[in-house]
């Protein structure tokens, strides 16, 4: 960079304005920043090709006042202290004449109270009319602006991820918006990808629940099929029953008519419709028994009675038959 750039009226010449060549000077600067745990430290090295321009206004001593080139150093060190207002600085820095040190005290997040000596080494002689290498106590007062509440971060003007500090314009300054807002991406990304995962979750339950569903539909419809079965065959039951029962009543007026094979016929029509009506096995046992078949007639009493065990008619019947067989047998003993 350029240090004192200063162009000047000259009434000697015809110019109105003339750059003062004889104050201008030269400097380069190499920076470097580490972590030190909690701490952090900022290094700088330069070199320059003169000083700062003199103030004529102040008497000085010509023979203090050259400016020779030089080395200067200086560092920057960033303390934890008042953290939730950016953070302290100590600030030291070697100008080729002397060494001068300061605090950068954060008041709030958006004011800091600067505080600093210059040739400290030279304090012994703070009684000597000024010179050029004179010590001398400096006290500032910054103020970050813009001040945007609703953007501005709580790290204070010192802290490296607040975009209203002292670095904005500056590469320090770029670096810590970069910072900001590659953080700020990190996290966007961050949410975006557990959002998808999200999705992705809710999506498989979303499937399971439509093979859930998908299941209970066929079991809903496997069900109304077997209930459509169940009252189908129902009816169809219903239907034999209220047949075979006509049958039946037929058989029994050929019974009582007497016309016993016409009755036989009935029956077994019954017996077709519905081969599980005791009644139907009765009323043939009778028929058989009038029709001279008693082993018949017995075969279907105790199917009957077998279908229907509480069928006390039949039961009876079959009791008498047997005791009217025991006594013709002791009658044929005899």
């Amino acid at each position: 960079g350029l240090q004192d750039v200063i162009f000047q009226s000259d009434q000697t010449s015809d110019e109105i304005l003339s750059l003062n060549t004889s104050l201008l000077s030269f400097f380069t600067v190499l920076a470097s920043e580490k972590d030190l745990g909690e701490y952090k430290m900022n290094t700088y090295m330069g070199f320059g090709s003169g000083g700062l321009a003199p103030m004529d206004t102040i008497e000085v001593n010509p023979d203090s006042a050259g400016t020779n080139a030089g080395v200067f150093l200086g560092f920057v060190l960033k303390t934890p202290y008042f953290a939730r207002r950016g953070g302290m600085d100590i600030v030291g820095e070697f100008d080729g004449t002397g060494v001068n040190v300061g605090l950068r005290i954060p008041l709030t997040s958006d004011y800091r109270l600067n505080l600093g000596f210059t040739h400290i080494e030279r304090l012994p002689d703070w009684d000597k009319r000024y010179w050029a290498g004179h010590p001398g106590f400096i006290l500032g007062l910054d103020m970050a602006v813009p001040r945007a509440p609703r953007r501005r971060l709580d790290g204070g003007p010192s802290d490296p991820t607040n975009i209203y500090g002292t670095g904005v314009g500056t590469l320090d300054g770029l670096e810590s918006m970069s910072l900001h807002r590659d953080s700020t991406i990190t996290m966007a990304n961050f949410a975006v990808e557990t959002l998808r995962d999200s999705m992705a979750l809710m999506n498989n339950e979303m499937r399971n629940l439509l093979v859930r569903l998908s299941s209970m539909e066929q079991n809903t419809k496997f069900l109304s099929d077997s209930l459509s079965t169940i009252q189908l065959e129902s009816n169809i039951s219903e239907k034999n029953m209220n047949e075979a029962l006509r049958h039946l009543s037929r058989s029994l007026r050929y019974f009582y008519a007497g016309d016993y094979r016409e009755a036989l016929k009935e029956v077994e029509l019954a017996l077709e419709l519905n081969p599980n009506l005791a009644l139907a096995y009765a009323r043939r046992g009778s028929i058989y028994y009038k029709l001279g078949d008693v082993q018949r007639a017995t075969i279907n009493w105790n199917l009957a009675l077998r279908l229907d065990p509480e069928y006390t008619d039949v039961r009876n019947i079959l009791k008498a038959l047997h005791e009217n067989n025991l006594k013709s047998a002791s009658l044929i003993q005899e």
